[in-house]
């Protein structure tokens, strides 16, 4: 109804990434990084058609094609739970011709970057806006008439005893 109405909207995913999981297909191994054992998150390379696993703790990164599962050697893997790369993809499949901006960590790297994403939504060069935690706070945009807040309940269940009240801040106004 928003984009009907030529309102602008903003879907709120804190995961960057197309998937945040990679899993063996045959045991079922999660796919964690060999520097520091964290798991690594799927995401789309911009430089080819081949698909990268990155650390998001210290930076590493394996092509998809050429891993296999230390567990059992398997080089069939599949991927669990999404982030704002898969979510791009199919806001733009299902609303063909809307134009949609994505602000997340892999978007900014550039200088200026964060800026000119802000202003191309601002004046109305896109409808939609993904985007992680940087898109929560501090932005007023009056065309704006619907925030969806994605997989909201994710960060609660961090392994941390502050994460509910985390969650409560960045999802609240103030």
């Amino acid at each position: 109804k928003a984009i009907s109405e030529n309102k602008q909207v903003i879907l709120f995913l804190n995961r960057r990434g197309f998937s945040r999981t990679h899993i063996c297909k045959d045991c079922g191994e999660p796919r964690f990084c060999p520097s520091c054992s964290v798991g690594l998150t799927l995401h789309n390379n911009r430089y080819s058609s081949d698909k990268l696993l990155i650390c998001h703790y210290c930076g590493s990164t394996e092509t998809l094609s050429s891993i296999k599962c230390d567990n059992c050697g398997s080089t069939e893997f599949t991927s669990i739970g999404f982030g704002t790369q898969q979510l791009e993809e199919e806001v733009k499949k299902n609303f063909p011709g809307v134009g949609v901006l994505r602000m997340d960590q892999d978007t900014t790297m550039m200088k200026g970057s964060h800026e000119k994403i802000l202003e191309a939504f601002r004046n109305h060069e896109a409808s939609i806006l993904i985007g992680t935690q940087m898109i929560a706070k501090g932005h007023d945009f009056p065309s704006v008439t619907l925030v969806g807040i994605l997989d909201a309940d994710m960060s609660l269940y961090f392994s941390d005893y502050r994460s509910g009240e985390r969650t409560y801040e960045l999802i609240t106004i103030k």
